[in-house]
């Protein structure tokens, strides 16, 4: 598996340079492969494009990419995850989900409320270990990383982070505290847990 990620990754240089496409092709087609790559490209392209958002830039569409596993795909998953049909726990459950780098959320409804349901992309953890790696050598030919940039540290901290995010049970946890700690605050609303 992990052959075959880093040979997604460097296609994303390759195919651009190949194609000799112009500038706003290439950048729809970068955009368009960086968001096939879930994991660790998109989430670094999310964060490089949050800067653009007030300006509406090139990597702005990654903050909503639209790319989602197909419906069947997502039932089979929940069905393994709850051990039975999601038609046995939710009243309702959107074919079309919105997609994010390390999974995609499905509106749903249980007992008469909405609810969001969270759906992990499959093997995205052994996706970012394999880009984590990927990242030493992309980045090493970079100058400027030899003067004081620790990339061990970086990398052992963003692979914390990002497993951190993998683990929903921790999530839940924090939004847990969260809810405890915040206090009233007007208009702010902490979403109820259902387990």
């Amino acid at each position: 598996m992990s052959i075959h990620r880093h040979l997604q990754l460097g296609l994303l240089g390759w195919e651009a340079l190949q194609q000799k496409l112009g500038k706003q092709r290439s950048q729809s087609h970068l955009i368009s492969r960086l968001g096939h790559l879930h994991g660790l490209p998109q989430k670094m392209a999310q964060v490089l494009s949050l800067k653009e958002l007030q300006q509406d830039g090139p990597l702005t569409p990654l903050t909503e990419y639209t790319g989602t596993l197909p419906f069947a795909q997502i039932e089979a998953l929940l069905a393994q995850a709850w051990g039975h049909p999601w038609r046995d726990r939710l009243d309702h459950l959107d074919a079309e989900g919105i997609s994010a780098s390390l999974g995609q959320v499905h509106r749903g409804i249980y007992q008469g409320q909405p609810v969001a349901i969270k759906v992990q992309y499959p093997d995205i953890a052994s996706y970012i270990e394999t880009d984590l790696q990927a990242l030493g050598w992309i980045a090493a030919p970079v100058g400027g990383l030899k003067k004081g940039f620790n990339l061990t540290a970086y990398q052992a901290e963003m692979r914390q982070m990002l497993l951190q995010e993998l683990d929903y049970r921790q999530e839940a946890q924090w939004l847990e505290t969260f809810a405890q700690q915040r206090g009233e605050v007007p208009g702010l609303h902490t979403p109820d847990l259902i387990s």
